[in-house]
């Protein structure tokens, strides 16, 4: 590491040291730019200076390190000594830790402070430049040699000296204390809340930061401790300023408290409190110094003469706004005016009450002061005007209201006047306000002055407002007569033809398509709409539809296929293209599409016209029929008690006489109006009773249906027609005529297409007479009426209409019954008002008839009387299916208030009829319908739906209008009715009529526009497969749309269920009488008994109560078990990522779903690049689209169809040169040829796969610039289905930079925010619970849709909204939170209780308050349990995050009766992380076993005695390891799932299988725990289920039942101290301490023997080295003997004396190192022999054994530890642990040879286990495999004959050996088996 500071770095040397340029001689620190001095620049002046001195004053006579000064920017941390210090600085290099160097602070250290005069001036004292610069000068010349030349003080190496020799000397001289003499420094408080004075604790700590997080954990603070405080308020801010054991106060960050001010405000109270007559008087508090009341803003305005000023609109009074105005700036009041108001266009005059305009600020009047809301003065009022006249009106509002609060004001003064005039008078009897009582007579004196003031102040102000209001009076009258051309006088009126007007527009009143009702009125600009199009009308046309589309939107309730109109129509159903002839406040009525709908409803109507009788030339006597004018019939005279019918012209008429004698003129109108209105006069007629001379006649007609008593209709009740059960049908308003078949007039006429004939009798209105056949008519059950006279026709309405042979109009009309088509002409209007029919129109009739044919009236052949027109007649009955047989088809349509519901006991099958609530006065059978109210009374409608069903194929088809083309699926369009009771009801008189949805509109919707209305359009031939696709998926959708369907009805019958029956909770299953569950209303009959439930089981009613009791209470078990399924199944989801539903195009929705990798493969993905997928051998060849995208796919077809145009020589033509010589000589991509195909088939290279194919590349995206985009295709990225809905569906759309919906941004936290709402975040739709009874089917988070969420505010129960991005990989990894939050999340789900899954640990999640329950503590429950309880309970949702417990789980302890999610397992389940599965197992097998049983009181039994969960606390240690090792804390409620928490905490090899206590006790229940633990502290009488089931006690002993209670709880607390073992026995703790200890202490005194044998092998192998490393040779001695004639001496080669004396050295070192071992053996075996005689049975230990086993064929290296104390042991435990198909039966060495007796086995033997197969050894099993794979080949390759090989052979007559069979000595010899004893 480099070297810091002056001598370090020459670049900071020089940035330090650089003279200024103005002072060369003068060092020169950095200066701001202001010439003031900083903070950093007297730290590095000072910084200078040490540096300096050091250099002047350092020595360099023997080689030293340099010295490190502190550094300029090394800061202190608060509150301690150590310094934060630069990257660069190393730490001194010794041998000791750190943590043993003293905590002396260095002379750099020292300097806390800065020095002074580094604060006087920033650059050195004039005084001092001479002496500065002669030192630096000596610096420079000292400098000359390098510093990094060493300089030796004496000749002892720089690596024996002691690196810190230097440092302990000066510290010994400075009289500085010994390392082991200095101690650290310790807080020692007791400290308290901030402001409390209870919750003491003692708090211990070394430095001020672990002090105040200890005051944290110990005072349970919620935030951290950050301020201490001393009692008498001081700060703390360094350790040294609290005293030992002094009492602290600590602060999360507010300011002191005092613990003490209540205690001191109550004393003061007590004592200085009096006593007297009118109570007790409390001491006064010191008055505070009262601040000015105007606040520095409205002192300022003051000073420059702002004024505040009270504005109102011009015209508005009520609206008041305040705003500041300088008196010097006129115009920038009006901007603010304009501002403040919000006005359209800028403040142009100002007015004040009178009128009067205002030109200066000044002018503003001051309100008066009785009306000043403050002490700053209030101007005004004024009105603000935008240029038009002065509005009195809102000064009136203003003076009224002001005049209104004054009266107020002046009432409560003289009230309270009188009140303190009874006070001085001493009337006390009259007081009513007590203060008055309490005051003195000064008092009451200066109030009563006050009061006078402010009455004559009142009066004085209400005076002057009220002659201000008597002076506008005037001008608001007039203002209100002209209304708002008032303000607008001054602005002159200019002709709508003026050419500053330009073009007029148009102003129409737009209708919906079938409505006349809620008209929108449209503006469209012509002048406007003119421009840029020429004379083009459609492009006119267009623009005005686009402004209609814009001002009248289509509502929600239509069905349209389109939202944008395509056509107007006006009333009579034309559609209108030309726009300049549209007029101003024309009606017109739009379309989206769809043909024309007449908005009105027609109905049978009688009509009135008045008759003239004449007397032609006294020749014969007529009657003409004339319009009937409101003079005609006085108001009131149309009631019928004044009319009478007659059968004939009334006798008593004095008929006109009409004679040659009159003018030419009155002749021929009198003789025209006989040709063309003559009535027949034998006739019948109504003539009024006391006016003779005034005769009715009555007709038929078709009218627009009124509301009743609507005055449009005349006469009143008109449309209103009565029938008995006589069969008589007559109207109310004229009950004496009825409606008769004419028998002497016949009807010949065509219907609408001029095809159909109508041929029959007429009917009209005749005097009603009993008995008479031609007035009783007869009702058929299908919807026909027919004559009693002429049974075989019909009434029929034979009118012509407009659009009747529009089919689709018609389908229209029968489908919702009010849209039918509209006449010829207009509707008449009958009101004595408005009907004034043109006479001269008759006259254009007759001569338009005359040219024709007598085919438009109802006439006769001769017609004699061309004034009887017949719009009713009784034809023959047409087909069912004819094209006009609906107007044969009537209804009866009741709105009375009386018969509104009427409708429902007729008994239709078409759903039609109960829609339009429509009735018919006889039932199925043809009977009068009893169920109704007779006489019945209603509009007579034509053009009725059938009232049965009318189908073609009844299976498939529905037909809806006779001879229509068009059918729909069989998709149930009727209101579905059941009889509905409640799960396990048996009275059916308790059932409700419950009708389903209506869906018909739906439903029909869905049929026409499945897809949008779109069908795949097949262009070419070549595109029929990707056709075929398409139509696939769009039935599949349309499927889809159809499901979603049933279910939106379904779900909303079961909330009508709800709610008819009172269900306690929302009803969620149905049932049919025979138990089966639907899941629609499709298998469901009209009127059928179905049973619905709450989510329980079906219970059949027809059971036993004790039958249904027991499958309830099963059912309730079954669900509390089914809940605890769906959570595990939920509670910890993995490796689960983002995933591309389907192809990857856009529109394709996001899910989640497992990765498609394994953890090594992602792992090599991380190291490496992306490995390339391979291709499947089975890929099928035959698509060549399968592997492209939908973009390849479309160039591939355009090609293909382009070249399927191409003539043959063009394709040959186009052929380029490449591909004709690649033909004329072979293609080089052809296979090469091969001898064997198959062979090169198999082992070809195969094709990179296309990234879209592979489900990989669905799962890989990448984030870049804010979108999340798919690796693959950078051009698909995440967006929503639905931008404009707030919580829309996660879709795949195309990258569009400019949406802001399609970025993102993830935080720290783990969400996915959207750009455009960040409150939004991407979150995985939770999946639905499933409904089995049997809980077989879990949930899962597979392929569940990913959506745009509400961010959760809590900190568990959102792991479904966290994600984790992998940039690597690209994986986006979902439930990315820890497994709390999972869990919470899942309980939430799945409902179950959050108490169950953690206990009684608080958690922040969501959560409700329970009302109206007393307790001490708020009751808060988990969402889980709100759910269950929301229909009992009222409850209210937690507004922030709060930590707490579900109460429900802490209601048996706390005394309070509460049922949450779980009906009978609350509060014996535990579902904590390692108790989940075995609480599941259990309760699972339990539930199977309870099901077993019959009766219901032992079921309940036994469900009521499950215990409470009763959880433990252990500190677990690993078997053998003592107390050496530190204990992990667990807590748990199985022994199982303790063993669970072991092996995962402890880190076990194999799974933990006993739990031992300290003294040996195996523990096998959670009891047997409690139980010990409780024994050892004397407690061993305690019955523990007594506390966790919360009974009551008796009173005798409650007290010390409680105590010893109290000791139960403190105990269980405390956490017992467990040995986890795997199965081996079990070791004492101390035992192995005592072992361990005594290892150490052998092992220290084995350590001076074996320190000194090291030393002597090290000086050992030193000589030897030095010897061979010198290389000298060997003396040659000559001798005597012949055998060895030169002997060798000394070299290398020979060790030397020392070495051989050394060598000796070394051996008895190691001999005695050997036998101290050994000794050290003994002692051992000594120290750790059993104190118990192990020779006798009863403490005899089981020599057990830990043997390495494999399976028998399998390679050694596959072995595992297997124990057991004998052969069968191990056997069996090797069965277990290797999974062996069969009980082991042999063991084997890895040589073969067989393991016989248990003393052969060695501890850790590698040995084989075998089950009875002779030994195979490694490659047994491989010889084996393959004898059965050349089995399977030979059977493959030639047939089953290969193998079915049947050996014979032929016996040798001399030698009876079978030579396939057994040898003979194998065989078991005679007479063996007989001489075997039965068994």
């Amino acid at each position: 590491m480099a070297p810091t500071g002056a001598h370090g770095d020459p670049r900071l040397s020089e940035s330090f040291s650089a003279p200024h340029p103005h002072h060369p001689e003068r060092m020169k620190y950095n200066r701001s730019s202001s010439d003031a001095i900083s903070y950093e620049d007297l730290l590095v002046a000072q910084y200078l200076e040490g540096l300096k001195k050091a250099e002047t004053t350092g020595s360099r006579k023997r080689l030293n390190r340099p010295t490190k000064h502190a550094s300029p920017y090394m800061q202190r941390l608060a509150q301690s000594d150590h310094m934060v210090t630069s990257a660069t600085q190393s730490l001194p290099k010794t041998r000791r830790p750190i943590s043993a160097v003293p905590a002396g602070r260095s002379s750099a250290r020292e300097r806390k402070r800065i020095d002074v005069k580094f604060m006087v001036d920033g650059g050195t004292a004039p005084g001092n430049e001479q002496e500065a610069g002669e030192e630096e000068k000596s610096q420079r010349k000292a400098k000359l040699r390098p510093m990094s030349a060493p300089v030796y003080k004496t000749k002892r190496p720089w690596s024996a000296k002691s690196i810190t020799s230097t440092t302990t000397s000066i510290r010994s001289r400075r009289g500085a204390k010994a390392l082991y003499k200095v101690q650290p420094q310790v807080i020692r408080a007791t400290v308290y809340k901030n402001g409390g004075q209870s919750d003491a604790t003692r708090v211990t700590a070394h430095s001020m930061k672990t002090f105040l997080e200890a005051c944290t954990l110990k005072l349970g603070l919620q935030f951290a401790a950050r301020r201490i405080f001393l009692i008498d308020g001081t700060e703390v801010k360094f350790s040294e300023e609290i005293p030992k054991d002094s009492e602290v106060f600590i602060s999360c960050g507010e300011p002191y408290k005092d613990p003490f001010s209540n205690v001191k405000g109550d004393a003061h109270k007590k004592l200085y409190a009096a006593w007297t007559m009118n109570g007790v008087v409390l001491p006064t508090e010191a008055k505070k110094k009262t601040k000015s009341a105007l606040s520095k803003r409205m002192r300022k305005m003051l000073e420059t003469k702002m004024r505040r000023v009270m504005i109102f609109r011009n015209g508005d009074g009520t609206e008041m706004v305040e705003t500041t105005a300088s008196a010097e700036n006129f115009g920038r009041f009006l901007d603010d005016c304009t501002v403040r108001l919000g006005l359209t266009s800028p403040s142009r005059m100002i007015f004040s009450w009178t009128g009067a305009e205002i030109t200066d600020i000044n002018e503003v009047p001051l309100l008066d002061r009785c009306l000043q809301t403050s002490t700053t003065p209030l101007y005004g009022p004024v009105w603000i005007s935008k240029g038009e006249r002065f509005s009195p009106k809102g000064v009136k509002a203003f003076l009224d209201t002001t005049i209104k609060f004054c009266k107020q004001k002046l009432h409560a003064a003289h009230s309270y006047k009188k009140q303190l005039q009874y006070g001085l008078a001493g009337q006390t009897q009259q007081i009513t306000v007590i203060e008055i009582l309490s005051k003195t007579e000064q008092e009451l004196q200066k109030e009563l002055q006050e009061t006078e003031e402010g009455i004559e102040e009142f009066s004085e102000a209400k005076r002057k407002l009220q002659d201000i209001l008597d002076e506008i009076q005037d001008s608001a009258m007039e203002e209100e007569g002209a209304g708002a051309n008032y303000t607008m006088t001054h602005i002159k009126e200019f002709d709508s033809s003026h050419r500053l007007v330009g073009q007029q527009g148009i102003r129409l009143k737009v209708y919906e398509n079938g409505q006349d009702e809620a008209a929108e009125t449209v503006f469209f600009n012509l002048r406007e709409a003119s421009k840029g199009i020429g004379n083009s009308q459609v492009l006119l046309l267009q623009r005005l539809l686009d402004v209609i589309t814009r001002c009248a939107p289509m509502k929600k309730t239509t069905t349209a296929l389109s939202k944008v109109v395509t056509k107007i129509f006006d009333r009579e159903g034309k559609e209108l293209t030309d726009v300049i002839a549209l007029k101003n406040d024309q009606e017109v009525w739009s379309s989206f599409g769809e043909p024309f709908i007449d908005p009105n409803v027609f109905c049978l109507q009688l009509t009135l016209d008045k008759v003239q009788g004449m007397s032609l030339f006294q020749d014969r006597n007529v009657a003409v029929r004339e319009p009937l004018t409101s003079e005609d019939i006085p108001k009131g005279e149309e009631k019928p008690s004044n009319w009478e019918a007659t059968i004939g012209f009334p006798i008593l008429y004095d008929y006109e006489e009409v004679t040659y004698d009159l003018n030419k003129d009155i002749l021929d109108n009198k003789q025209l109006a006989v040709d063309k209105h003559e009535l027949d006069i034998t006739g019948h007629f109504l003539q009024h009773k006391e006016n003779p001379g005034m005769v009715l006649y009555s007709e038929l007609a078709l009218q627009p249906k009124k509301k009743q008593g609507s005055r449009d209709v005349w006469p009143p009740r008109s449309q209103t027609w009565v029938i008995n059960k006589r069969g008589q049908i007559y109207c109310r308003t004229m009950p004496q005529l009825a409606l008769a078949v004419v028998e002497k007039w016949k009807v010949h006429k065509l219907f609408a297409d001029d095809e159909t004939t109508a041929e029959g009798l007429a009917v009209g209105m005749e005097k009603r007479q009993p008995g008479n056949p031609f007035q009783q008519w007869e009702f058929s059950d299908d919807g026909f009426i027919s004559s009693s006279a002429e049974p075989g026709l019909v009434l029929t309405y034979i009118e012509n209409k407009v659009q009747d042979d529009d089919a689709v109009t018609m389908d229209m009309m029968m489908g919702l019954g009010q849209e039918q088509t509209a006449t010829t002409d207009q509707p008449k209007e009958t009101s004595p008002d408005s009907y004034e029919p043109d006479f001269d129109s008759y006259d254009d009739d007759r001569q338009e008839e005359a040219k024709e044919e007598k085919t438009d009236g109802a006439k006769t052949e001769k017609d004699p009387f061309p004034g009887q027109v017949y719009s009713v007649a009784v034809i023959p009955r047409l087909p069912a299916r004819h094209p006009w047989a609906k107007a044969q088809r009537w209804a009866l349509k009741q709105e009375k208030l009386e018969n509104l519901g009427q409708w429902k006991h007729t008994k239709a099958q078409n759903p039609l009829w109960n829609k339009l609530a429509y009735s018919w006065p006889v039932n199925a059978k043809g009977e009068w319908n009893e169920d109704c109210d007779w006489p019945m009374e209603g509009y007579l409608i034509p053009y009725a739906p059938p009232i049965k069903k009318m189908t073609r194929k009844a299976s498939t088809e529905v037909d809806l209008n006779d001879g229509g083309d068009q059918r729909v699926p069989s998709m149930r369009t009727v209101p579905l009715r059941l009889r509905v009771l409640k799960n396990g009801e048996k009275d059916v008189q308790r059932m409700a009529h419950v009708i389903g949805p209506d869906l018909t509109n739906m439903m029909r919707d869905l049929n026409k526009t499945a897809m949008n209305g779109k069908r795949p359009h097949r262009r070419s031939l070549s595109r029929d497969k990707n056709l075929d696709r398409q139509e696939e998926e769009m039935t599949k959708r349309k499927q889809a749309k159809k499901d979603d369907l049933k279910a939106l009805e379904f779900q909303l019958f079961l909330d009508r269920c709800t709610a008819l029956l009172n269900l306690p909770f929302a009803a969620r299953r149905l049932y049919d009488q025979d138990g089966k569950e639907h899941h629609n209303l499709d298998n469901l009959q009209r009127d059928q008994l179905a049973f619905v439930s709450c989510g329980e089981a079906w219970s059949d009613p027809n059971l036993s109560s004790q039958e249904q009791q027991r499958r309830m209470i099963l059912a309730t078990l079954a669900a509390d078990v089914n809940a605890m399924k769906e959570f595990c199944a939920l509670r910890n989801p993995m490796n689960i990522v983002l995933d591309v539903d389907g192809q990857l195009a856009a529109g394709s929705p996001l899910v989640v779903n497992p990765i498609a990798v394994t953890p090594e493969e992602r792992q090599h993905i991380i190291r490496g690049p992306t490995p390339e997928p391979e291709d499947e051998e089975n890929e099928t060849e035959g698509d060549p689209y399968a592997n492209l995208s939908a973009h390849e796919r479309a160039h591939m077809v355009s090609e293909q169809r382009a070249e399927g145009l191409k003539w043959p020589w063009e394709r040959v033509l186009n052929v380029g040169l490449d591909e004709v010589i690649e033909v004329n000589q072979g293609s080089p991509k052809e296979e090469p040829a091969f001898t064997n195909q198959d062979l090169y088939k198999k082992f070809r290279p195969k094709q990179p796969k296309s990234p879209r194919s592979n489900h990989l590349a669905h799962q890989r995206f990448v984030f870049e610039d804010g979108f999340l985009a798919v690796k693959s295709a950078p051009y698909l990225v995440v967006g929503l289905e639905q931008p404009e809905i707030e919580l829309s569906r996660v879709v795949l759309c195309k990258k569009n930079p400019e949406d802001p919906t399609m970025r993102w941004e993830a935080d720290t936290q783990g969400f996915i925010r959207s750009k455009a709402n960040p409150e939004l975040v991407l979150g995985v739709q939770m999946p639905s619970l499933k409904s089995d009874d049997d809980g077989t089917t879990c949930s899962s988070f597979y392929n569940q849709p990913v959506s745009l969420q509400h961010q959760r505010i809590e900190k568990y129960g959102m792991a479904n909204q966290k994600w984790s991005f992998e940039k690597e990989t690209g994986f986006m990894d979902a439930f990315s939170a820890d497994v709390r939050d999972k869990e919470v999340t899942a309980a939430n789900k799945a409902n179950v209780c959050t108490f169950a899954v953690c206990g009684e640990t608080p958690v922040d999640q969501a959560g409700f308050v329970v009302m109206g329950v007393k307790s001490s503590e708020p009751l808060m429950v988990c969402a889980a349990c709100a759910r269950s309880m929301r229909a009992n309970t009222r409850l209210r949702k937690l507004e922030k995050n709060t930590e707490f417990i579900c109460a429900v789980g802490l209601a048996p302890q706390r005394g309070v009766k509460m049922i949450g999610c779980f009906q009978c397992l609350s509060g014996k389940v535990d579902l904590s992380t390692f108790e989940a599965s075995n609480s599941l197992s259990q309760y699972d097998k339990e539930l199977k076993r309870l099901r077993q049983m019959s009766s219901a009181r032992i079921i309940a039994r036994e469900i009521s005695a499950y215990q409470h969960v009763q959880t433990v606390r252990i500190l677990a240690h690993r078997n053998g390891d003592g107390r050496t090792t530190e204990g992990v804390l667990m807590v748990g409620s199985t022994v199982r799932g303790f063993l669970d928490q072991c092996t995962y905490h402890l880190q076990l090899s194999t799974a933990g299988r006993r739990i031992y206590t300290q003294d040996g006790t195996l523990i096998l229940t959670v009891s047997d725990l409690i139980h010990w633990n409780l024994a050892c502290y004397g407690l061993s009488g305690m019955d523990i289920n007594d506390q966790q089931d919360g009974e009551k006690k008796e009173k005798n002993g409650e007290k010390r039942k409680e105590s010893l209670d109290l000791k139960t709880s403190s105990v269980l607390r405390i956490p017992v101290e467990v040995w986890v073992s795997c199965g081996e026995q079990f070791a004492r703790p101390e035992h192995v301490d005592y072992r361990r200890k005594l290892l150490l202490q052998q092992r220290e005194e084995r350590a001076g023997v074996v320190l000194e044998l090291e030393k002597e092998k090290h000086i050992l192998r030193q000589m030897q080295g030095r010897r061979t490393h010198g290389m000298e040779g060997p003396q040659y001695i000559s001798t005597l003997s012949p055998d060895a004639p030169v002997m060798v001496e000394g070299g290398w080669t020979q060790p030397s004396i020392g070495e051989v004396r050394k060598s000796l050295t070394v051996h008895q070192l190691e001999n005695h190192l050997q036998e101290v071992k050994g000794q050290q053996k003994q002692q051992s075996n000594h120290s750790t022999k059993s104190v118990v005689d192990g020779s006798k049975k009863l403490y005899s230990q089981p020599n057990m054994k830990r043997v390495k086993a494999y399976k028998n064929g399998d390679p050694p290296d596959k072995w595992t530890f297997v124990w057991g104390s004998s052969i069968p042991e191990i056997l069996q435990d090797g069965t277990n642990r290797l999974d062996l198909r069969k009980t082991a039966g042999q063991l084997f060495t890895p040589d073969g040879r067989k393991l016989t007796t248990f003393e052969e086995i060695k501890r850790d033997q590698l040995v084989c286990v075998s089950y009875g197969d002779h030994y195979k050894g490694s490659k047994g099993s491989r010889s084996q495999v393959e004898v059965k794979a050349n089995w399977s080949r030979a059977r493959k390759k030639d047939g089953p004959q290969a193998t079915e090989i049947t050996v014979t052979s032929n016996k040798h007559p001399a030698v009876t050996v079978d030579p396939f069979g057994p040898p003979a000595l194998a065989l078991t010899a005679q007479g063996t088996e007989s001489e075997k004893p039965d068994h």
